[in-house]
């Protein structure tokens, strides 16, 4: 994963990380701990376009693909 760009919003609500990687990653315990910081919203955007809208490995639960690809989600092939 390489990071691409940072952007810091004037009011300092929100911050946009954007980034590059050959997969999905999941960064929810990351943001947790990046609002806990800064106390802004955290966006991190994946700038790689073969790696878009899909759903990180482990989760959701084999019962909940039908509901996610109802919604135009990808389910990785690894899952």
């Amino acid at each position: 994963m390489d990071v691409v760009d940072c952007e810091y919003q004037f009011d300092g609500n929100k911050i946009s990380f954007y980034f590059e990687a050959d997969h999905t990653i999941d960064f929810r315990a990351l943001t947790t701990q990046l609002f806990r910081i800064f106390n802004a919203r955290i966006w991190l955007e994946n700038v790689n376009n073969s790696v878009k809208n899909t759903v990180p490995k482990g989760a959701i639960s084999r019962n909940d693909k039908v509901s996610f690809e109802e919604v135009g989600l990808r389910i990785p092939t690894t899952f």
